[in-house]
């Protein structure tokens, strides 16, 4: 995007034409300052000018007549501006524009060969398209196509030594124009008035560059880095973590609605060029690094140059696979509770919340160990009090990639849209800067402006959360409801450019009454970073993933967390002899005394639900083990009252006379998901053990999950536990060849 001069204050006057060069009267402009959203507006005087003085803030935006121009000042710490910005607005072709498609799939191509002299046939209109270059050269031998998308028509001719190719075309229809591989050139709505010839006059330059195809990776040689119809003149400038040039490394730039991918290498100042298509979106892909930014073409027009400047931080579990191991803070983890589809039975006597106790195995003489199913759900259905939330929300450019932004922005359209009018919204978004969108004390008045803004929104950039975080904070405490629904929900994907620590902080420093809930999207965001977040906040952090699903699994998330039940909830089980309490899944336990543990939970919301797996060890298991049933007792306190309520519930041990030597949990959920946990304990294990510079320790735990997984499904059919078993064997790879170097350094010594 391009951006003026930096300065303190700037003085900037804007000048609008309409066609054929003509000002623009009474257009209504608006600068808005990205961070603080203050807006300063004016209207184009007769000669379409109007003079703003901008001081202060981070960044302005320019906007016409409700619309974002490709127009931003940025302003840092330095001396004055003065500067003119002159575009071209007319409404109407603007709208026509953003409506034509690079999709020409499902069109019946005509072939035409009419001459420039051709006279219309009755009912009909002649149509010549004039191509030329910017200097006024005819072009001929041109292919040119007329595309009518209503009729899914496309008439294709090739243009004579005057550079004019003729078509015969139905009066009262709109085309878009095509010259040989650059879509929508230009376009024309003919009169309805048959019997007319019309002339389209457009300009084409060819592209200066080979290709090369090799399946759907574009090579490119470019012999003159210029914009061409159809083609913008791309540069990425790829910098590492020091701010230094990244030399001789290759660019991926994928087409995110297509196939292609085209590829070039960075030179000795870190510029990597492209020739790339006008009217689409592209991802920027480095080799040990995915969905870095995104590239927004969809609105450029005519001949186009642009440059982004992005940072490669390669991932060592990419760069380096045959010896990675992840440490505690890179560890990406998805909670088993994820795979929970089946919902527990709402109780008849509908208290507020419940408990749902299975054991996951049968009981036998040989039985050595259990597992408890602990369900516990929120069941309140009555009309809820307005909350208070502040939405942060990652606009980097990797999300853009796999739907992920657009999927989210209808999301938050339907969230909002039920909402209640009293509620209290907040709305940030970021990226290597953030913005306030939104902030009000009563969302009824300002609902359709927020929808409005969302739909706005478009991916790009690198990502910084801090600031935004920062200012939720601070506006959730601005409108804070004492005693009321007080949250910041984070929803990213990325990997933020701050420290765990410097986030981290931001939240203890403003958490008073106020919980901060993540959502972590897609099927490789940070884990570790969105987790700590919400264990510091008090908070609950969930997954969606990158599926068609993606609606139902974020709105049931968020929506949860806007009608507490309960707050100080903890779990207590009582059990006896022969058991002993082993470990829990899904939870962290508290207190673990004689027959007893106590698990502390986060706060209960209507809506709700989540699992827990209790682990027993057992000894000399008998008949009489169906009279020693495992108590489970709820506790919370009411979040309206203040009443301690309590829900009890109690699973009695069925005993088989068969034996039952191996563990097996029956049901294919609950086993999917308790093979899953027990992975992720595995997983943790090896990390630390990894990081204290226990190898031998980290190998176990890495051979210990594979044994589950083995156990509990011998044959694998399942696409998740799938790529969980090819993650160990990954990590057990890597143990051989990390204890093959220290060995060849050891002999070295």
């Amino acid at each position: 995007m391009p951006f003026l001069a930096l300065a303190q204050s700037a003085e900037v006057k804007v000048v609008v034409k309409k066609n054929k060069n003509q000002p623009l009267s009474n257009a209504l402009l608006a600068f808005i300052e990205t961070s603080s959203s203050q807006k300063i507006e004016k209207r184009t005087s007769s000669n379409g000018e109007a003079l703003f003085m901008l001081q202060g803030g981070i960044s302005w935006k320019l906007y016409c007549e409700g619309t974002e121009t490709q127009y931003e000042v940025k302003i840092p710490a330095s001396s004055n501006l003065k500067q003119q910005i002159t575009f071209t607005y007319n409404p109407e072709m603007n709208k026509k524009m953003e409506a034509q498609t690079v999709d020409r799939t499902g069109l019946n191509f005509i072939a035409q060969t009419y001459s420039s002299a051709t006279q219309p046939d009755p009912g009909k209109t002649v149509l010549k398209v004039k191509v030329v270059s910017r200097s006024g050269v005819a072009q001929g031998r041109k292919k040119v196509v007329v595309v009518n998308h209503a009729k899914k028509e496309a008439f294709t001719a090739v243009t004579d030594y005057t550079g004019i190719a003729a078509f015969m075309v139905e009066p009262g229809a709109h085309y878009d124009i095509d010259v040989e591989e650059a879509l929508n050139v230009s376009l024309i709505d003919v009169r309805k008035t048959p019997g007319m010839i019309v002339t389209a006059k457009v300009f084409y330059e060819a592209p200066r560059i080979n290709e090369k195809r090799v399946g759907d990776t574009v090579l490119q040689q470019i012999q003159r880095f210029e914009p061409a119809s159809g083609r913008a003149a791309y540069t990425v400038e790829v910098l590492n973590t020091d701010g230094q040039a990244y030399k001789d490394e290759i660019v991926y730039v994928a087409d995110l609605n297509g196939t292609d991918v085209y590829v070039a290498y960075t030179d000795q100042n870190g510029n990597a060029q492209f020739s790339l298509p006008t009217g689409r979106k592209y991802m920027i892909h480095f080799l040990f690094e995915p969905d870095v930014d995104v590239i927004n073409l969809t609105k450029s027009r005519g001949f186009v140059q642009g440059k982004t400047t992005v940072m490669y931080r390669p991932r060592p579990n990419l760069q380096y696979p045959e010896s990675f191991i992840p440490k505690p803070d890179e560890l990406f983890l998805i909670s088993f509770n994820t795979y929970l589809g089946k919902q527990f039975p709402k109780p008849a006597s509908n208290p507020d919340a419940s408990l749902h106790l299975n054991w996951g195995n049968s009981f036998s003489a040989g039985t050595r160990e259990a597992v408890l199913e602990i369900g516990y759900a929120g069941w309140q259905s009555a009309g809820r009090k307005p909350v208070n939330v502040a939405f942060v929300l990652d606009i980097s450019g990797s999300m853009d990639g796999h739907g992920r932004l657009p999927a989210l922005k209808e999301s938050l359209k339907k969230l909002l849209s039920g909402m209640l009018d009293d509620d209290k919204v907040s709305l940030l978004v970021f990226e290597s800067s953030h913005r306030l969108i939104l902030t009000t004390d009563h969302l009824g008045s300002s609902k359709r402006q927020l929808i409005q803004a969302i739909d706005s929104l478009e991916a790009g950039g690198g990502t910084d959360m801090l600031k935004a975080l920062s200012q939720a904070y601070q506006l959730a405490a601005a409108n804070m409801i004492p005693g009321g629904t007080n949250q910041v929900i984070v929803l990213s994907d990325g990997y933020d450019e701050n420290t765990v620590q410097e986030l981290s902080k931001v939240v203890v420093a403003g958490k008073k009454g106020i919980y901060c809930q993540t959502i972590g999207v897609g099927e490789s965001y940070n884990y570790p970073l969105l987790q700590l977040l919400a264990d510091t906040g008090k908070g609950k952090h969930y997954h969606v993933s990158d599926d068609g699903k993606f609606n139902d699994a974020f709105l049931r998330a968020v929506e949860n967390l806007f009608s507490p039940i309960g707050t100080n909830v903890e779990l207590e089980l009582v059990y006896s002899q022969p058991m002993e309490f082993t470990r829990l899944h899904g939870g962290e336990v508290k207190n673990a005394g004689s027959n007893k543990v106590i698990i502390p939970l986060a706060d209960l919301y209507a809506g709700q639900q989540n699992l827990l797996m209790a682990r027993f060890e057992l000894d000399k298991v008998m008949p009489e083990i169906e009279q020693k049933p495992v108590f489970v007792t709820l506790r919370y306190k009411d979040a309206v009252t203040g009443q301690v309520k309590e829900v009890k519930a109690d699973a009695k041990p069925e005993f088989k006379t068969k034996p039952v030597s191996d563990f097996v949990v029956l049901d294919f959920e609950r086993r999917k998901m308790y093979a899953i946990a027990e992975v992720n304990r595995s997983l943790k294990l090896m990390a630390e053990a990894y990081a204290a510079g226990k190898n031998d320790e980290a190998e176990k735990a890495i051979a210990e999950a594979q044994k589950v997984l083995k156990s509990c499904f011998p044959d694998q059919k399942d696409k998740d536990l799938e790529k969980l078993s090819n993650d160990l064997r990954t990590y057990a790879a890597a143990m051989v060849n990390i204890k093959k170097k220290n060995s060849g350094k050891q002999k070295l010594k």
